[in-house]
């Protein structure tokens, strides 16, 4: 499973591309939400970690601009200038997860590998229902 982490600090993406590793995923790294949202245009990515406060293009816009049904979003933030439900209730079904910084290993591979396992099944779901839909040559 791909992970996307969207953060402008490298040392932060860092720590959590060495955990995620260590847990298995392949880790993919932006350092703003503009490369973020060409990562996802040219890769499979099936998690996304994304930081709302980054200079260019931050979280708020990349869950604005992003539109892919089946990754699942974990929002990444201090929640200095907005809270967790706010974000959820702004970008529903876009947000999986939130999680405060700094997020302890434990809880980012959780959250990670609850997000994954949702990305697959929605994945199959989608395949279950272009199979269902085909018709006979």
């Amino acid at each position: 499973m791909k992970v996307l982490i969207a953060d402008d600090y490298a040392s932060l993406r860092e720590i959590m591309r060495d955990v995620l590793e260590d847990a298995g995923f392949e880790v993919i790294e932006a350092e703003n939400g503009a490369a973020a949202l060409q990562v996802v245009a040219s890769n499979d990515v099936d998690v996304m970690l994304v930081d709302l406060n980054m200079p260019d293009c931050d979280g708020y816009q990349v869950l604005q601009r992003l539109d892919e049904p089946h990754l699942s979003v974990i929002v990444l933030s201090g929640f200095e200038q907005t809270s967790a439900e706010n974000v959820k209730s702004e970008f529903g079904s876009k947000v999986f997860a939130t999680l405060r910084k700094p997020v302890s290993p434990v809880l980012l591979v959780d959250t990670v590998s609850r997000a994954a396992a949702k990305t697959l099944q929605l994945s199959h779901d989608l395949v279950d229902g272009l199979a269902t839909w085909s018709h006979p040559l």
